[in-house]
């Protein structure tokens, strides 16, 4: 045998055995055929025979003819199949048909082969044929025929023969009479008795029934049905049955209904002859639930109170309470349980009425309480009650301060304000925090976790904290991301948190700090000279409408009222656009105050600036405004006008009040320039200093060592460049003004660039890249002399110009003085010379009068024009000299009238705002001479950062204490605190006081009275010896609000709830009339000036006094016209 008919041979082996297994598949589906075709024929034959084929003749008929068709069935189905298996002749070509189906890549090729090697044709090279043989052989070695054919066709038959044996199992037990009709069939040479025409089934036969319920009786017939039948019953209060005729319905069944059934009762049917059998329906009590109570206990974390609810099964509360249910019965109980709608049950204790059990509150679901008696009974519809699971909500955490990107000031301190809330309270609270970017140091990649103290009980609070971040050494450009975390008490579901938004704190350069506050300045300037060109666009327009209006009407129209409520709104405009760039400026000034980039003479200007800016918005400008409103309401022309007139002199005013602004302004941008040179240079010298160090100790020929040195110092290079730049620009802001030391600002400037700091610092550079460690040395320090010299330079240079300043201030104001108290010499002689003569003389004075008023406006432009120099010409003294100017005016009139009365009582008021105007003015020179306004508030911002400062070190030694039971050394340690807030507390009594007499307590938004009454409170548990996060909590919220105060000092409040600086009205009793012809009047000043001279000015001051009282000496004669 070749290899090829071997091969041929295995592969028709292999299609024999699938052609076995689809044969066995067969017979498989034959043999559940064969059942359900034996048990349809069971049933069909049983039918037949009750339908009245019962003879024996025709049961014998019958038993032949279904073992006829189960045997043929059987053989034809199920044999047959079985036989074909070993039959030899097997066309293979079809079952190489269904292996190609089965196996798609020897589709066709199996059945070829096949074919090729049946035929045997002489015209097919045997070659080529053995070679095809061998390539589907190789292809269909490794498969298994068998898989073409699958047992799965059989699984529907299973289930056919399955579904017809439960038919015929249901159909032989529900009709009546089938199985003894199937039992006569398989006996059918017996004989049988006749049975009855017609049977009856009765439901529910012999049953039970609880008390008061309804009971349905149906009587089913089977065979032929009568048209009625009569149902009997008794009960057993009745002697005998009852009887009640039935007809059926349209399906044939009778039904009957005995309602509410109260005792047992006997029932059965019949029709003519035919009776049924006899039932009995007992009755029975079932078990009710007479009493309920559920005791409802909480989670111990959540704080709340057990409480109890009875006859009421309905539960809503928080997730893993325990609720103890307790109930009784009508009837002794054998058993019961609770049936939860997830399927889960809970046995019930039981106790002969009563039973009890006890379950955890855990999701949303209902239950129903079934209760079981003794004799098996149940209680009849159990009520459904729900179990609602409250949620214990996620807590929420609401960061007041710091805002979400926060700079950090020289104090190394962020104030801390959260707001949290829960339902339940709280686990944890913290701040966690990571070093996100850096100039010298690896950014961090996880956060740090700070734990902040706070009462954990309190369900809603504001946590008062201060971070103190001075322990992270952060540098300039450094910059933290932090967030806040808030963690709940839920130990049932566990704890939950809230984060907040990531916040960032960045340290800012001297460079952005400089830049931000120059570059607001610029903006502030170019606001103020906007405004003041649209004010003088507004002077226009009303100078315009104010000619309009001179009509002979009585009243104004809508167009002029529209007219001067839209003068009147642009006015508004202007103020708002003022207060804009005030809020900046604060801002600015609050910002380099806090990084301590301001001098104090600088800070004190600042203030006064703002406080000149207050009164461009005062309430009487306001007020003013809305007077105009409620005249014009009125339409009358006159009322206008004079109105209209008000503005004009208001919108006059506030255009001065800006020229004036824009000039101080520049001034003080000349003089935080310098502030800010000064702070470069020793910015620069102090970097210097520490990479000096640093160098010293390093070593160059590490790469990364000097690679770290050489970009440090060309950082110095990049300052000594920007310092050269800020330098020039202060050069240039100087020569706006010819008062400045320009001289020596131009010799400063030589000397910087004689010295070549640029050029030595790149050669620094190069030396350390090129290991030359003591050349490197020696630059440095010659850079950091240089710094020295130039910073010792400037520093002299500032104190000049300030001294000029102050010098020339001074001087020009005991000029003024001067000529105010000679004016008001002149006006009381004037007076009493008016009051010698007879009014027919008047005319004479008038001149005299015009020549006062001459010297009061010299003196008013001199102020005028000093002012724009100077914070210490306030606006009282500009009140009070205009007031004294009407004084004039109207006794100039009075005199022309020949009203001589009125011209005394004109030159009176004249003489008392002279007067006041001098006052004014002295006690400002007295103020300067006293070292300035300034100097209590920076004493009392000292004082607070003072007790702010031990506040905290309170605080830490505080939090050290807070870890459970004290011993009695911390005991002691603990009262040593607690004189030590004492102390605290008194000194910011002391503090609170002083600023009460002096009036500075209205610059400190932080009501301090409330501050003392929470350090009295917090001595108080200090001293009973207990420590606790409450305590702890306490002490943080009075350092926040010490810090909050020091913060708040000279600065202003620009909410919308804000009160205005109001405009006094100095309507004060005016002093006496100084009468200088007296020798005693006349000496009055002098001996104010000697007096000033003894009580220890400095010699600078002193001198300027002398030469002013010399100057006193030599004036001899009133001011000239």
């Amino acid at each position: 045998m070749s290899k090829a008919e071997k091969q041929i041979e295995k592969i028709r082996s292999k299609l024999k055995a699938l052609y076995k297994k689809e044969n066995l598949i067969k017979a498989i589906i034959g043999l559940n055929l064969v059942v359900v075709l034996v048990l349809v024929l069971n049933v069909l034959l049983s039918l037949l025979e009750l339908s009245g084929l019962n003879s024996i003749t025709e049961r014998t008929i019958l038993f032949y003819i279904g073992i006829i068709i189960a045997i043929a069935g059987t053989f034809i189905l199920a044999i047959v199949p079985m036989i074909k298996s070993f039959w030899k002749n097997i066309n293979h070509e079809i079952l190489a048909e269904k292996v190609g189906d089965y196996y798609p890549e020897i589709k066709d090729s199996l059945k070829n082969i096949i074919e090729l090697s049946e035929e045997r044709n002489n015209y097919f090279s045997e070659t080529l044929t053995a070679a095809a043989i061998n390539k589907v052989y190789e292809k269909t070695e490794n498969f298994d025929f068998k898989k073409a054919e699958s047992f799965n066709k059989t699984k529907k038959f299973f289930l056919l023969s399955a579904v017809t044996i439960i038919i015929a199992v249901v159909l032989f037990y529900s009709i009546p009479g089938m199985r003894g009709a199937s039992y006569r069939i398989i006996n059918y040479s017996q004989k049988f008795e006749q049975t009855q025409r017609t049977k009856f089934y009765i439901k529910p036969g012999n049953t039970t029934a609880t008390k008061n319920s309804d009971v349905a009786i149906i009587v089913e017939t089977i065979g032929e049905r009568p048209k009625t039948i009569t149902l009997l019953t008794k009960s057993s209060e009745e002697p005998d049955y009852v009887e009640h005729n039935i007809f059926p319905d349209t399906n044939g069944v009778f039904k009957f209904r005995i309602n509410s059934i109260k005792s047992p009762v006997e029932y059965f049917a019949q029709s003519e002859e035919i009776m049924s059998d006899v039932y009995k329906i007992e009755v029975i009590d079932k078990p009710i639930i007479s009493k309920l109570r559920l005791t409802i206990i909480p989670p111990k974390y959540s704080r709340l109170k057990k409480y109890v609810q009875k006859d009421n099964g309905n539960i809503r509360e928080l997730k893993g309470s325990k609720v103890e249910l307790k109930l009784q019965s009508s009837k002794e109980l054998g058993s019961g349980y609770l049936i939860f709608s997830d399927s889960a049950k809970q046995n019930l204790i039981i106790d002969g009425k009563n039973a009890n059990t006890s379950f955890s509150v855990s999701k949303n679901l209902s239950y129903k309480i079934i209760i079981i008696d003794s004799t098996k009974n149940k209680n009849k519809n159990p009520v459904t009650y729900s179990v609602t699971s409250k949620v214990d909500e996620y807590p929420s955490l609401t960061v007041i301060a710091p805002e979400a990107s926060t700079k950090l000031t020289k104090s190394e301190q962020v104030l801390v304000q959260l707001k949290i809330s829960d339902d339940y309270g709280f686990k944890d609270l913290s701040l966690r925090h990571r070093l996100t970017a850096s100039n010298f140091e690896k950014p961090e990649e996880k956060f740090t976790t700070v734990p902040i103290t706070f009462d954990k009980r309190q369900k809603e609070q504001e946590v008062f904290y201060v971070w103190d971040v001075s322990d992270l050494f952060l540098t300039a450009g450094d910059v933290v991301s932090f967030y806040f975390e808030v963690i709940d008490n839920d130990y049932v579901s566990g704890p939950k948190s809230t984060k907040s938004p990531l916040l960032t704190l960045y340290v800012p350069t001297l460079e952005e700090l400089f830049n931000d506050a120059e570059t607001t300045q610029e903006e502030a300037v170019k606001e103020i000279k906007e405004t003041i060109e649209d004010a003088e666009k507004l002077r226009e327009e009303l100078e315009k409408l104010s000619n309009e209006m001179k009509t002979d009407k009585k009243e104004i129209d809508w167009e002029e009222k529209k007219k001067i409520e839209d003068a009147s709104q642009k006015f508004k405009e202007l103020k708002r656009k003022i207060e804009k760039t005030q809020k900046k400026l604060s801002e600015k000034q609050n910002e380099l105050e806090q990084n301590d980039l301001l001098s104090k003479e600088t800070l004190e200007k600042y203030n006064e600036l703002q406080k000149l800016m207050d009164e461009m918005n005062s309430e009487e400008m306001k007020n003013a405004l809305e007077k105009l409103q409620q005249k014009l309401e009125s339409m009358n022309r006159e009322n206008a006008q004079k109105s209209l007139e008000e503005m004009k002199f208001d919108e006059e005013m506030f255009r001065k009040s800006l020229e004036r602004t824009v000039n101080l302004l520049k001034r003080i941008q000349i003089e935080q320039k310098m502030d800010e040179v000064l702070k470069r240079t020793k910015d620069i010298q102090k970097s210097l200093s520490d990479l000096e160090k640093e160098t010293q100790k390093s070593d160059l020929s590490q790469e990364e060592t000097k690679n770290k040195l050489e970009e440090k110092q060309k950082e110095i290079s990049k300052k000594l460049e920007r310092l050269g730049e800020e330098t020039k620009k202060l050069q240039e802001k100087m020569k706006e003004f010819e008062d400045m030391p320009n001289d020596q600002m131009e010799d400063l400037q030589k000397e910087m660039e004689s010295q070549k700091n640029n050029e030595r610092s790149k050669k620094t550079e190069q030396q350390l890249s090129d290991q030359m460690k003591m050349d490197a040395l020696n630059n440095m320090q010659m850079l950091s002399q240089n710094m020295q010299k130039t910073s010792e330079q400037m520093q002299s240079m500032q104190q000049q110009m300030q001294m000029q300043n102050q010098l020339q201030t001074m001087y020009d104001m005991m000029k003024a003085v001067n000529n105010l108290l000679e004016l008001s010499k002149q006006q009381e002689a004037l007076k009493k010379n008016i009051d010698r003569k007879n009014s027919n003389q008047l005319n004479k004075n008038a001149p005299k009068q015009e020549e006062i008023l001459s010297g009061l406006d010299k003196t008013i432009k001199q102020l005028s024009d000093l002012s724009q120099k100077t914070f210490a010409i306030t606006p009282e003294m500009g009140r009070a000299l205009g007031q004294a100017k009407a004084e004039m005016n109207k006794s100039m009139n009075a005199m022309q009238n020949r009203n001589s009365s009125m011209a005394m009582q004109g030159q009176t008021g004249a003489m008392k705002y002279l007067n006041e105007a001098a006052t004014m003015m002295k006690g400002k020179m007295d103020q300067m001479m006293n070292g300035g306004q300034g100097g209590g508030m920076m004493s009392m911002m000292q004082q607070m950062q003072q007790l702010s400062q031990q506040q905290m070190q309170l605080n830490k030694l505080t939090q050290q204490l807070n870890k459970g039971k004290l011993t009695p050394q911390q005991q002691q340690q603990l009262q040593r605190l607690a004189k030590q807030q004492d102390m605290i507390r008194k000194s910011l009594e002391q503090l609170n006081r002083e600023n009460k007499e002096s009036g500075q307590s209205k610059k400190v938004a932080t009501d301090l009275d409330k501050v003392l009454d929470e350090m009295e409170e917090v001595i108080k548990r200090m001293q009973t010896e207990k420590v606790n996060d409450d305590l702890v909590q306490s002490q943080e919220k009075i350092l926040s609000k010490l810090l909050d105060a020091q913060r708040s000092i000279n600065q202003r409040d620009f909410e919308e709830r804000r009160e205005s600086n109001v405009g006094n009205r100095f309507n004060r009793k005016s002093p006496k009339d100084i009468n200088l012809s007296a020798e005693e009047k006349k000496n009055k000043i002098r001996e104010e000036l000697m007096k000033a001279i003894k009580e220890g000015y400095s010699q600078d001051y002193e001198e300027l006094i002398r030469k002013y009282y010399e100057a006193l000496e030599e004036l001899k004669t009133p001011v000239k016209k």
